[in-house]
């Protein structure tokens, strides 16, 4: 199944019907990003000071922790993965058609 990420007006995950496919939406702001800096990968550091600029550097890594475990689960549910984590960093896998 192919995937379309719409970046203008809301942020979603459509797929081949154009229909809205639910996926964590930090999520689809880690994988806009990447697309727009023309990256293969971050740290996941840089990731938890953009999503939560506001917050303590430990509240902030707990949040990324849960997110990404958000997001494993929907990517298995998806048979897709278009992210992938290390201790370290956190990669684009699949390039959205």
């Amino acid at each position: 199944m192919k995937f379309w990420l719409r970046t203008f007006g809301d942020l979603r995950l459509l797929d081949e019907q154009g229909h809205a496919t639910a996926f964590p939406e930090k999520g689809l702001v880690i994988i806009a990003c990447l697309i727009a800096a023309d990256r293969a990968s971050v740290p996941r550091v840089t990731v938890a000071e953009l999503l939560w600029r506001k917050s303590t550097p430990s509240t902030s890594f707990t949040n990324l922790r849960s997110l990404i475990s958000r997001i494993k689960n929907r990517q298995l549910e998806l048979d897709r993965h278009f992210l992938s984590f290390s201790e370290s960093r956190i990669e684009l896998k699949s390039v959205l058609a």
